[in-house]
């Protein structure tokens, strides 16, 4: 629990761990090893790894539900769809398919997602159960930049690579494993997913922060320009002028006219 193996290396297999035996991780990570072999862990045969959720905020495995899975209740049989969910934390009734009693619970199947039968505490968490031989990943793993990582509190935020979901619109999560969405900065938007957030086209500008589209970005105004990311529209300079609305840079007045006031539409002719 709350472990963290990383930066190690080992000559041949599983830098981080080699197992032959059991090992159940909860709050733990596997990261930065390296061997030939599995370079975080490398799992042998007869070995069970059982990582348990929670994970670390903003990290997810593909778990499941640990339960007693069953065969489906016979169509006709009320008694048997009445007691199926019980029957998914029963561990004493039909659980060994040559000893079959008659409780109203199905006979087990062949799979099951994981050990509770050697290990019962597992019964009703959320867990994944490793598969044998080389890993090469990280575990858990970082959810994605864009992708909003669960805070550790809600396992169904941390059973899939949606995680808490994409960042919302209006906000940008930056990197790997982020679970404080930041709001979209002054002269930028953030669409859903949003890694960055992305500058107001030239001649549009915004000061409000948490823009959602580029829609939301204001044109400028005549006699006015905004380079890209612009938060304010900036009036034209003396001698330029912008004679049209959304506007990137400001014109230069053409040989022989002039333009002797700032924020001007039009150039004079000189006399």
């Amino acid at each position: 629990t709350d472990t963290n193996v990383y930066d190690n290396q080992a000559g041949k297999q599983g830098g981080g761990v080699l197992l032959s035996g059991t090992l159940t991780m909860v709050t733990s990570r596997i990261m930065a090893n390296r061997a030939t072999e599995g370079a975080n862990l490398y799992l042998g045969a007869g070995s069970t790894t059982t990582y348990v959720l929670p994970a670390p905020p903003g990290y997810w495995v593909p778990a499941t539900k640990c339960e007693v899975w069953r065969e489906a209740c016979p169509p006709s049989d009320s008694a048997c769809k009445e007691a199926a969910a019980s029957c998914t934390i029963n561990l004493v009734d039909d659980v060994d398919n040559c000893n079959v009693t008659s409780s109203s619970c199905q006979s087990t199947t062949f799979n099951q997602p994981c050990d509770w039968q050697k290990n019962p505490a597992l019964l009703g968490k959320t867990v994944y159960v490793l598969p044998l031989g080389s890993h090469d990943l990280n575990y858990p793993f970082a959810c994605a930049a864009g992708v909003l990582g669960g805070n550790g509190s809600l396992t169904n935020q941390q059973t899939s690579a949606a995680c808490a979901g994409l960042c919302p619109a209006g906000f940008y999560c930056p990197t790997y494993a982020t679970t404080e969405k930041i709001p979209c900065t002054q002269g930028h938007y953030c669409p859903l997913g949003a890694s960055s957030a992305l500058p107001c086209a030239e001649g549009t500008y915004s000061n409000a922060t948490s823009l959602t589209s580029s829609d939301q970005c204001t044109p400028t105004g005549k006699g006015h320009s905004a380079p890209i990311g612009s938060t304010l529209q900036t009036k034209c300079s003396p001698g330029t002028v912008a004679p049209n609305a959304s506007m990137a840079t400001c014109d230069k007045c053409a040989a022989g006219t002039y333009q002797a006031n700032e924020g001007e539409q039009t150039c004079a002719a000189c006399d």
